[in-house]
């Protein structure tokens, strides 16, 4: 089985980067170091025959 990891970005002139100027406390955002730390959990829980992209 596959699976893929996509960062999550806010980009600019889109819906959500509207939505995160008027209401930015309301998003959870990581910081670098929790983000690799979140990565490094969840790929720790897979399945070893996992392929990730």
């Amino acid at each position: 089985m596959n699976t893929k990891l996509n960062h999550q970005q806010i980009v600019q002139g889109t819906a959500m980067a509207k939505d995160f100027a008027r209401n930015a406390r309301v998003y959870d955002l990581f910081s670098f170091e929790d983000y690799i730390d979140f990565i490094i959990r969840f790929i720790e829980k897979l399945n070893p025959s996992f392929i990730i992209e």
